[in-house]
């Protein structure tokens, strides 16, 4: 600017921003993996051989404790990774005919898919909290912040009653030990793409494949707060609705309760040798058994008057 030209000065409201009032698009980005036939049997697989391999190791490190080429002290710290190392590979066919494996990361898999719980929630439940004879387990603390109970299948019972209680935990693992073990599991099953978080989809999915819950059973089933976040499961809830409607509305006006008797209508179409022929016809109205049977003559509005005998 020039000496001796005047300045204009332009007022701009940098209180309110140009885009206030913009919202940012919404993207659905919810992952809608589901198990293909023969997944979920080749991942409990995996899941048993990561289960035996820890089995294994474990044996391996009692029998190498107690074996007497294990000097007392090492010469290095190479020296000893060398000597282990040597006695590991050597004392392995022995400690995989000795091992006794368990079920933890069987059970870890079930417990996802039979509750569809968070792998969090998951790894943070204590045996304090389940009760086994009651089939429930108590979640204080969630994603949401709201507290909730899982039901528990009798078959999911059953293998968290086979874990050891060592420990305060159901599964005394950590966030990194589980993702080494689901790794494991996935290339042992030769499955790609499967997050552990699906299984918590594939749990909730195959309640709503059943037909037999609404949205709402399935909100207090999964735990999400907002029931919206249940809408793309509604499709599963009503894949079944069809067929309940044909039962339902199957036999409407076939069949009536009439003074607390069931009768059949003229539209049902049954005859009396088929009501005989069902075997069971204490449960038919006897009038309609009657009236089946023997036809009512139709009314007159004649009326009969008794024949007088007349004396001769």
């Amino acid at each position: 600017m020039s000496r001796g030209v005047p300045c204009t000065l332009t007022k701009y409201p940098l209180a309110d921003s140009p885009i206030r009032g913009v919202q940012r698009p919404r993207y659905r980005n919810e992952r809608n993996r589901r198990l293909a036939d023969g997944e979920e049997e080749r991942i409990f697989a995996g899941a048993r051989a990561w289960d035996l391999e820890r089995a294994v190791d474990a044996t391996v490190e009692q029998l190498l404790a107690s074996h007497p080429e294990v000097p007392e002290q090492y010469r290095s710290l190479s020296q000893k990774k060398r000597i282990e190392a040597r006695l590991r590979k050597e004392l392995r066919p022995v400690a995989q005919a000795q091992a006794q494996p368990g079920t933890m990361m069987q059970a870890f898999v079930a417990f996802q898919l039979m509750t569809a719980a968070r792998r969090g929630e998951t790894l943070g439940l204590t045996w304090a909290h389940v009760d086994l004879v009651k089939q429930t387990a108590f979640l204080p603390e969630t994603k949401n912040g709201l507290a909730r109970t899982l039901p528990l299948r009798a078959e999911l019972v059953a293998m968290l009653d086979a874990l050891p209680r060592h420990d305060e935990r159901v599964f005394p693992m950590s966030v990194d030990k589980v993702r080494d073990a689901w790794a494991y599991i996935l290339n042992h099953a030769h499955i790609e793409g499967l997050h552990i978080h699906d299984l918590r989809h594939e749990g909730i999915s195959r309640v709503a494949d059943t037909g037999q819950f609404n949205l709402v059973d399935l909100q207090a089933f999964s735990g999400h707060r907002d029931l919206r976040m249940l809408t793309r499961y509604a499709h599963l809830c009503a894949s079944k609705m069809a067929l309940r409607l044909d039962a339902a509305f199957a036999t409407e006006g076939a069949h009536y309760t009439h003074k607390g008797r069931e009768r059949l209508a003229e539209k049902a179409n049954v005859t009396m040798a088929e009501l005989v022929s069902n075997g069971d016809a204490s449960t038919l109205s006897v009038n309609f058994i009657a009236a089946t049977a023997m036809p009512t003559p139709p009314r007159s509005n004649v009326i009969a008057f008794p024949e007088r005998r007349v004396r001769a």
